[in-house]
């Protein structure tokens, strides 16, 4: 039986509280200015009196000098914001004064008409002629602040105006309160009770919309199992998406991701940049015809070989992130130049980079001074906020903290820092809704619209590129009853395609093809994998229709950390690529035959042509 809980109203301290944010609102925004114009206001008034000994000259005076007392602290207040989110220079000004136009100028226009009839309408109601004049002037001093903060939420919703978060560790002073949620899953999505929950329902008909009721079987009744689809349009689109979202920033595919050359050469077609961390990767962007100018060397670890190879080809830009890889960059030829690493460690992230890769802030400071003092030019920082971030405000948070920085940095030595990498982190939806993209790039984008015209801005997604185009595909070898309940067997596992559940704690979301034809959860399955490694086990407790030996079954976004981190282990060969060729054609075509390319290993499409 269950208990019926009834929620506990807030306490009165708490809705008072509630009820006084309007006010702790205006004594932050406005109060200040509202001080400064009074100030001025009775400064001005009294002295201009004193000297001319005329009220009309003393009125005039106290009234341009209010204005000037408000709009200077209020307009300050403006500068100093926009200042934080990075702009500079003419950017600045002109963003200032946009913004506080925006904010005080429909309030300006209410005063001019509403402030002489309140206060005359006061003067006719409040029988003492000063309390009618004091009366007059609160109420036209409420509406012209109600509008103006008004005005101010709207360029906050609008996107106008940027909420600066304080650095990750130290400062949050700023909510991210007016950023939209998370977008709920459809509603009959969030009625599923079964594993994966809406996310399942959702994969389920795009399988369908796909595949058909039978289509994931005739695929491996003619290429065998397991196997590993991957449309390369898929990729295209979802890079030219995040291009979209992300205005003006330089994306560089992350190769370690994926790195099957039909993949690659889809995207290197499309115009797409590279992230490359090995001599290997950059060797295969140049067999697809990848130029070094296009190509970003992100690993902080690399022999002196490795950057002279990558040097040769024309890669120009090195990440590092302490000092024996920046003095490795002396010898590299001019017009290379170096980007210091900072480390940015939240929890929030799947993979935490920053115990193995970053400098603090002491350290990349010490690093930006030994580049000056040995010849080595740094062209900016860059840093990582962790692999599968699934939260907006670590990418806000350090983006400003680094921008701070760059300042500091500039300011000190006199010099100009030119490119900033924000690298990658931007998360997939796996058996859960993972944050949209687009709430994360919403986000950055007033803050990187700022730096237009000062910074080239990089970015290397590489999760957010692929995942979406990669398809598992396995059958079941055997079945079987524990005592812990059913389990069954797949022809693949941690140490081939599901590889990603150890190196980058991804939560799968399995599909049995008879799903696809209305086949029911019945059982509550432990999915293993075939090797003899007790450590073998994809999913535990995962509802699934009654299976038996040959049944499909399938995940969903399985493009990234799949294929290039699978092994050999026990000898079994990691599974066939499929490529299916779908082109500009829209998603829910069901590829044709001939559209389909299958390799054992990565690097040899050619193997078999349909």
């Amino acid at each position: 039986m269950h208990q019926q809980v009834s929620a506990t109203p807030p306490s009165t301290g708490i809705r008072l509280l509630r009820h006084l944010r309007p006010v702790a609102f205006w004594v932050r925004r406005y109060l200040p200015s509202e001080v400064a114009g009074t100030t001025l206001l009775l400064l001005a008034g009294t002295a201009v009196l004193g000297a001319t000994g005329s009220p009309l000259r003393a009125a005039l005076a106290a009234s341009v000098a209010e204005n000037l007392g408000f709009y200077s602290v209020a307009v300050g207040q403006v500068v100093l914001e926009q200042r934080r989110a990075g702009a500079r220079g003419r950017a600045l000004v002109l963003r200032s004064l946009r913004l506080a136009a925006a904010e005080y100028g429909p309030a300006e226009a209410l005063d001019a008409l509403a402030r002489p009839t309140l206060i005359w309408l006061a003067t006719l109601l409040v029988p003492q002629a000063v309390f009618a004049l004091l009366v007059g002037k609160v109420i036209a001093d409420a509406a012209f602040y109600s509008c103006a903060a008004l005005a101010h939420r709207a360029t906050v919703v609008l996107g106008w105006r940027q909420r600066v978060a304080g650095p990750v560790q130290a400062e949050r002073s700023v909510p991210l309160a007016s950023l939209a949620p998370p977008a709920p899953l459809e509603a009959e999505e969030d009625l599923d009770d079964d594993g994966g929950g809406g996310m399942r329902a959702r994969r389920r008909r795009e399988l369908a919309d796909r595949w058909g009721a039978h289509g994931l079987q005739a695929l491996v009744a003619r290429h065998g199992s397991p196997l590993l689809v991957l449309d390369p349009a898929v990729a295209v689109a979802s890079y030219r998406e995040l291009g979209a979202q992300l205005p003006g920033v330089q994306l560089h595919y992350a190769v370690k991701a994926l790195d099957h050359p039909d993949v690659l050469a889809a995207l290197a077609d499309a115009g797409a940049r590279f992230d490359v961390a090995s001599t290997a990767e950059a060797e295969l962007l140049a067999t697809l015809g990848v130029t070094g100018d296009r190509m970003l060397w992100t690993n902080p670890v690399a022999t002196p070989a490795e950057r002279a190879a990558a040097a040769a080809q024309g890669v120009r830009l090195f990440v590092v992130d302490n000092a024996t890889e920046l003095l490795k960059l002396r010898a590299l030829p001019a017009g290379c130049r170096a980007l210091v690493r900072l480390a940015h460690s939240d929890a929030r992230a799947a993979v935490d980079l920053s115990g193995k890769f970053g400098a603090d802030p002491a350290t990349a400071r010490r690093l930006v001074a030994m580049a000056i003092d040995h010849g080595v030019p740094v062209a900016g920082f860059s840093y990582h906020v962790g692999s599968q971030m699934n939260a907006v405000e670590p990418f806000l948070g350090a983006l400003t903290t680094t921008l701070a920085l760059v300042d500091e940095v500039e300011s000190r030595h006199g010099i100009h820092l030119d490119v900033l990498d924000i690298g990658g982190g931007f998360p997939a939806s796996y058996d859960s809704p993972a944050t949209p993209l687009a709430h994360i790039t919403r986000a950055l984008r007033p803050v990187l619209a700022a730096l237009d015209g000062r910074m080239t801005v990089i970015a290397e997604p590489g999760r957010a590129v692929v995942a979406e185009a990669g398809l598992a595909v396995t059958r079941v070898v055997s079945v079987a009853e524990r005592p812990d309940g059913a389990w069954a067997y797949l022809d693949d596992g941690l140490y081939g395609s599901w590889s990603n559940v150890l190196t980058e704690h991804v939560r799968p979301l399995l599909l049995a093809a008879p799903e696809l034809g209305g086949a029911p959860l019945v059982d509550s399955v432990t999915v293993a994998g075939p090797t003899c490694c007790g450590l073998d086990v994809i999913a535990r407790a995962w509802p699934m229709p009654r299976l038996a030996v040959g049944d499909v079954v399938v995940s969903p976004t399985m493009g990234a950390y799949t294929s290039v981190t699978a092994s050999s282990f026990n000898g079994r060969p990691p599974a066939a690529v499929v490529i299916v060729d779908s082109g500009r054609s829209a998603a829910a075509q069901r590829p044709s035959t001939k559209s389909i390319a299958v390799s054992r290993n990565c690097r040899d499409t050619g193997a078999l042509k349909w």
